[in-house]
C-alpha cells in the first residue's frame, strides 16, 4: 500500500518531516510498527533538469530498517505547473507509481509513498534514492543502444492485466527488418527506426546519438 490515509498531504517539502516520513515507511512496509524516523535533512536536487516538480533528496536517521536516504517528488511552483495540470501530467505519474510500478517487466525505484489530492493536483511522491546509479546523459545518448534493441526485438513482451497476472503479449519489431513493425502505433515505430540509425551517427566517445527532426541543441 503507498497511498497515506492517515496522514495530510504534505503542501511543502518542511512538512514531510519524521512523523509524517515514519507512517509512510510503516504503510508500505518498510519498517515496523514500532520504528521510526528519528530525523530528517532535506536538499534540493536536479535543478537544471526537473522542470515540471521539485526534487529533494532526504538523509534520515531513525530505527533499524529506515533507508539512509529517499528521494521526494512534489509539483513544481512555476507557471508550468498549469501545462502538467492540462494534460494530467500529475495524475498519470503517480497513477503509474500506484498501480504499474513493481508489477511491469521494468525496473522502477521502489514506491514508498505515492499520494494525490481528489480537488488538485497536489501530490508527493517518496521513492527509492538510486543517486548512486550513472545517469544518463540525454543529448549525447546512450552507449550500446543499438545492440540492446537488437538484443530484445522479437521477444514476446509480458503484459499485466486486471487482476495482476502477467500474460504474453506481442513482441518487439526487429528495427530495419521488413514487416517487423507491423501492428506497432506509428510514433512507436518511428522510435525503433530512430533507435536503429543511433549506431550510425555516433555522439561524443563514440555513444549513439539520435537524430534530431529539428534543430538540436548544442551537447
Amino acid at each position: 500500500m503507498t497511498a497515506l490515509s492517515t496522514v495530510p498531504l504534505p503542501a511543502t517539502i518542511a512538512a514531510v518531516d519524521g512523523r509524517w516520513l515514519t507512517t509512510a515507511l510503516r504503510d508500505s512496509g518498510v519498517i515496523g510498527p514500532g520504528a521510526r524516523v528519528a530525523t530528517v535533512e532535506a536538499r534540493r536536487i536536479a535543478l537544471e533538469t526537473g522542470f515540471s516538480s521539485e526534487l529533494y533528496r532526504l538523509r534520515l536517521t531513525g530505527d533499524d530498517g529506515v533507508p539512509a536516504s529517499v528521494v521526494v517528488k512534489m509539483p513544481t511552483g512555476t507557471s508550468v505547473r498549469e501545462a502538467m495540470d492540462l494534460v494530467g501530467g500529475y495524475r498519470r505519474e503517480v497513477t503509474f507509481y500506484e498501480r504499474v510500478a513493481g508489477r511491469a517487466p521494468l525496473g522502477t525505484p521502489r514506491v514508498y509513498a505515492a499520494r494525490m489530492a481528489e480537488a488538485s493536483s497536489d501530490f508527493v511522491l517518496v521513492l527509492e534514492d538510486l543517486g548512486d546509479w550513472d545517469n544518463a546523459d540525454h543529448l549525447a545518448g546512450l552507449r550500446g543502444t543499438r545492440p540492446a534493441v537488437h538484443r530484445g526485438a522479437g521477444r514476446p513482451a509480458r503484459l499485466v492485466g486486471a487482476s495482476g497476472q502477467r500474460r504474453p503479449g506481442p513482441g518487439l519489431p526487429e528495427p530495419g527488418r521488413p514487416g517487423g513493425a507491423a501492428g506497432v502505433p506509428g510514433p512507436v515505430r518511428r522510435g525503433l527506426a530512430g533507435v536503429a540509425r543511433a549506431g550510425a551517427h555516433p555522439g561524443p566517445g563514440g555513444s549513439p546519438r539520435l537524430r534530431c527532426s529539428r534543430t538540436c541543441p548544442a551537447a
